[in-house]
C-alpha cells in the first residue's frame, strides 16, 4: 500500500462526516462488493448504496472510487493521485455526493449540477466541510472536473485484478 500521511491521520483520527459522504470505514465494518478491487484497502464509503473509497496494492497512493451501481461501465476508476487531493476534491464539490458520477457527465453538465448543490447545502454539512478544514488544511481544488477526468483517462483500468465474483 501507498504510504499517504495524511490518510494514515484520516484512519487514525476515525471521523465520521455523514452529511459529507465520508464516513470512515475499517475491515471489520466494511465487506468488500463484488467490484470491490483484490488487494483494495477501503477507508470510506458515503454510506449509502455501497459507494466506497480505496487504496489499492501496487497503485501508490492514488485514491479510488467503487460504485456497485447497476448501470455503470467504470464500477472503479482513480479520482485523486493521493489522500490531499481527495479532501481538496471534497471541499471544492462540498462533499462526495457526486465524486463516482463525474465521468458519466459533461464538463458544462457537471458544473451545473455543482452549481445547484450548493444552492442546496445544509447548515450540517456546511459544519461538516468546516469541522473536516481543521484536520486537514488544504485549499480546495481548481478545476475538478479536468483533475478527475485527466486521472482516469490516463489510468489502465485493465490492470486492477478482481475476484471471480
Amino acid at each position: 500500500m501507498g504510504n499517504d500521511k495524511l490518510l494514515q491521520k484520516y484512519k487514525d483520527l476515525s471521523l465520521n462526516f455523514m452529511n459529507i459522504g465520508l464516513r470512515n470505514e475499517t475491515k471489520n465494518r466494511m465487506q468488500p462488493y463484488f467490484c470491490t478491487p483484490v488487494g483494495a484497502e477501503i477507508f470510506a464509503s458515503t454510506g449509502i448504496e455501497g459507494i466506497h473509497y480505496c487504496i489499492i496494492d501496487g497503485f501508490g497512493d492514488t485514491i479510488f472510487v467503487v460504485s456497485p451501481e447497476p448501470g455503470i461501465d467504470d464500477r472503479v476508476f482513480p479520482v485523486a493521485k493521493d489522500f490531499g487531493d481527495f479532501v481538496r476534491l471534497i471541499f471544492v464539490l462540498h462533499g462526495t455526493e457526486i465524486i463516482d458520477q463525474i465521468p458519466l457527465y459533461t464538463k458544462e453538465r457537471f458544473y451545473k449540477m455543482l452549481d445547484n448543490s450548493f444552492n442546496d447545502e445544509s447548515i450540517k454539512r456546511k459544519n461538516e466541510l468546516s469541522e473536516l478544514k481543521k484536520y486537514f488544511d488544504v485549499e480546495p481544488m481548481d478545476s475538478p472536473y479536468e483533475y478527475v477526468m485527466e486521472i482516469s483517462s490516463a489510468f489502465d483500468r485493465s490492470k486492477i485484478k478482481y475476484s471471480d465474483e
